[in-house]
This record gives C-alpha cells, structure tokens and sequence, in this order.
C-alpha cells in the first residue's frame, strides 16, 4: 500500500498557515505587555535570566566603586564623556546575555512556533532593560555629580539621550540582522568608537557633549524612545514561519 505523503511546498504552506493564525493580533505595545503579562506572568517572562541580570548588577556596582576612586573635581570633560559612553552598559549587557542565551538554547526553533515566541520575550525583555538601564544611569549619574561638581538633570539628559541612541539602533540591527553578531558588532563598533574619541580628543569630545543645549538631548531622548517602542513591536511581531522553515 502507497501512502502520499505531503510535499516540501505543502508542509511549508501549512506551517504558514498553522503559523499566521497563531499569531498574536495586533495591538499597541503596551496592550501587548499587559497581555503578555498576563498570560505567561513577570516570572516565566524573565524565566532562565536572572544569573544575566545578577551578573550585570555585580558589574555595575563594581564600576560605581571604580568610577568613585578614579574621578576627581577636575576632570569634568571625562566625567560626561564616561555617562554618555557607559549609559548603553547596563541595558547591552543584560540584552546580550539574554539574547545569546535564547539563540543558542536547543528549544529556540520550538519556541519561535509557540504563541509568544523569542522574539515575543526579548521585546519585553528589551523594554524593561532599557528601564532598569534608564534607573541605572540616574544613580550612576549622581555619583559623578557628587564627584565632580557637574550639574545633574544636565548630565542625566546626555546619559539618557545617549541610553536611547544606543538602544535605537541596536533594535534596528537586530531587525535587520537576525544574529548573535548584530549586537556584539554594534558594541564594539560603540566602544572602539568612543574609546578613541576619548583617548585623542578627550578634552574637545567632553566640551562638545557639554554645549549641546539640554532641550536637543530631552527632545532627542523622547523621539528614540518613541521609535525604539514602535520598532520593539515590529520585532516582536517578525513572521515565525522564516525560522521554522530555516
């Protein structure tokens, strides 16, 4: 006896479609939080992370101590190019541990079929990083007042505005590149970058970042937080059906 078996075009074109209507509908992406809340709940959202999120608050804390012993009154340029090149740390560092741990995990082809996929998780992730980066910054931030004398809604503005550049185009690389690479890449590039800015034109570099009035980085800070949410439900809504096809 002869059994048909379903060919490749047609396994494929009913995953899509198994795929498509198991797809969350869309809505705004905070409806989309509360229902994620909701149906899987805080604890299994951030489930199998908490030792990334431990190790990055060890790490901030040691920078803190660092920060403290080494800044002086005096050295005010480096201090605001320390909060606008170390803002992004906090929220790069959980993300990248949580990414990686998600693409190399042996369930990641089964979960990115299920209702909330990877990417469902790493949108709300990324959102609550960028939050926790956001907190991590203002205390940061005052430290290196209280250090060097700078004014300090000034300050946060720049290492806000500077959280939420980064954070903008880091969702962006992700979208367009579906890879451990995209993020790691855009580290580098950030701390090569900022690295050398600081090293040769240390002086010129903290001056420039200083003269920005306050009001571009407030306006800046509140446009890329816009786009980077809009860009976090575009990524949380990516079609499943590449990766079970891939």
């Amino acid at each position: 006896m002869n059994i048909e078996y379903p060919s490749d075009f047609e396994i494929n074109e009913s995953i899509g479609y198994i795929c498509e209507k198991g797809k969350i509908k869309k809505h705004g992406f905070f409806v989309f939080l509360r229902d994620m809340t909701k149906g899987l709940g805080f604890a299994n959202v951030f489930y199998g992370i908490m030792d990334a999120m431990l190790l990055t608050g060890f790490a901030f804390a040691l920078l803190c101590m660092l920060s403290s012993a080494i800044l002086e009154p005096n050295k005010q340029n480096s201090a605001v190019i320390a909060s606008f090149a170390l803002a992004p740390g906090v929220f790069i560092t959980m993300f990248l541990l949580s990414y990686i741990k998600e693409k190399m995990s042996m369930t990641y082809s089964v979960k990115m079929t299920c209702k909330y996929t990877v990417n469902h998780l790493l949108a709300y992730r990324m959102f609550v990083f960028s939050l926790l980066g956001a907190v991590a910054d203002a205390a940061y931030v005052l430290l290196i007042c209280i250090k060097t004398d700078l004014n300090y809604i000034t300050l946060l503005c720049v290492s806000l505005s500077s959280l939420f550049l980064f954070s903008l185009v880091l969702i962006f690389a992700v979208l367009r590149f579906n890879s451990i690479f995209a993020p790691v890449g855009l580290l580098i590039i950030w701390i090569i970058s900022n690295g050398t800015l600081w090293l040769f034109v240390g002086d010129f570099y903290g001056r420039f970042l200083q003269q920005i009035p306050i009001w571009i980085y407030i306006v800046f800070a509140i446009m890329a937080a816009a786009v980077y949410i809009n860009r976090l439900a575009a990524f949380s809504d990516k079609r499943r059906t590449i990766y079970v096809n891939g």
